[in-house]
């Protein structure tokens, strides 16, 4: 594989970080502000999500570091969230009773969530 064919590719790793460096220009919570480990409950232990706010912008990136998919798990953090980037999220989100609900996130699977009110 080239650096051509990854161009065109929108699976392909080159795709990849360049809407990764795309995300961080364009939310200044993922270069800058502050951060804080939010309690999640369930997923197993390779589930880990980070809280990243700046002004009045708030972003959580939860992954999954494990080779397998993870259980459903909830994260206790304000706000509606929208999916700004995600790979391997197995459904779409939820909110209920002040928790953000992934149904799941497949083996190394990542997703970028902007809270908003």
């Amino acid at each position: 594989m080239n650096v051509e064919s990854q161009h065109s590719s929108p699976k392909s790793l080159w795709t990849l970080y360049r809407d990764l460096i795309a995300l961080r220009l364009a939310h200044p919570p993922l270069s800058e502000g502050k951060e804080s480990l939010p309690v999640i409950t369930g997923g197993g232990s390779g589930a880990v999500a980070i809280l990243r706010t700046h002004d009045n912008e708030t972003v959580v990136f939860a992954v999954n570091f494990q080779s397998k998919s993870t259980a459903s798990f909830e994260i206790t953090v304000p706000g509606d969230p929208t999916v700004l980037l995600a790979e391997g999220l197995l459904e779409p989100l939820k909110r209920q009773a002040g928790k953000l609900i992934i149904p799941g996130l497949g083996a190394r699977g990542f997703a970028f969530i902007q809270l908003k009110g």
